[in-house]
């Protein structure tokens, strides 16, 4: 059993270009820290900053009682590798999945096997591999999973000096010290204060992670979160990590808010 603390909360705020400044929430572990914040370990993937598992950051409680992530103390020696689903690259087979959703968690699968960590919504997954690979040993296991999974191809990728280069400029690191202004939009909803989950018998820190992963990428999960229907969306999360997509029992139903006619709201355009 590991002996590790409990997970917490920490959000970092992420410098970009054309966006702004994004607020991201990830799971961290305390490493030396009380109440008010310390170090912490990072235990998942980075959507938009490129942390990666065993990352140690430093965080402290700002003006909205949230740990925010001042400073990178550490980079683990872990490559950070960005993959996306293009559909145009990726020649129709009868025998694979069409859904995104489960094309992704195949691709997912292939990468798991050798101990790489992925993470994301469907079409973009992010990955950390593990410890001492350089891009000498992780690209020709990214290429064989490439060409069994057409379609996915790699955005960009991190070495760990990269990464602390990167996180150097990316991060954020002024304490917020009153409310965000619209100008510096985040991540609003949090799976881990949510009740709903509790009720549906979700509870594992890993789940709520993935489930927070899913609401922040992807328009239809949110919508379900919101239109209360949890148990339908950790159904969604069981059928995405199912090992072989083929051996899932088809739907009676779609799963998810807009599943079936396209259709996106003006709010989430």
């Amino acid at each position: 059993m590991s002996s590790d603390p409990s997970p917490v909360k920490v959000i970092v705020y992420v410098r970009d270009e054309e966006m702004g400044t994004q607020g991201e929430n990830l799971w961290v572990y305390p490493l030396a820290a009380n109440s008010g914040g310390g170090t912490y370990r990072v235990s998942n993937v980075g959507l938009f900053a490129p942390l990666a598992p065993d990352d140690v950051v430093r965080a402290e409680l700002n003006a909205t009682s949230r740990l925010q992530v001042t400073k990178v103390e550490s980079t683990a020696d872990r490559c950070v590798v960005h993959f996306v689903f293009d559909e145009d690259d990726a020649p129709p087979a009868p025998h694979q999945a069409t859904d995104l959703a489960e094309i992704s968690v195949a691709f997912a699968r292939a990468l798991e096997v050798h101990g790489v960590q992925v993470e994301g919504p469907p079409g973009f997954l992010v990955t950390a591999w593990p410890h001492g690979w350089g891009p000498d040993r992780f690209q020709p296991v990214a290429e064989e999973a490439m060409a069994a999974h057409p379609g996915w191809l790699p955005e960009m990728w991190f070495t760990p000096e990269e990464r602390a280069e990167e996180l150097a400029v990316m991060i954020d690191g002024s304490l917020v010290t009153d409310e965000p202004s619209s100008e510096a939009p985040q991540i609003s909803y949090w799976a881990a204060d949510d009740p709903g989950w509790s009720e549906v018998g979700v509870t594992d820190p890993a789940d709520l992670a993935a489930l927070q992963t899913l609401a922040v990428g992807d328009w239809r999960v949110m919508a379900t979160i919101e239109a209360g229907r949890h148990a339908d969306v950790a159904t969604y999360l069981h059928r995405l990590r199912e090992p072989n997509p083929n051996d899932l029992p088809p739907l009676d139903r779609p799963l998810l808010v807009g599943d079936g006619d396209g259709a996106v709201p003006d709010e989430w355009l």
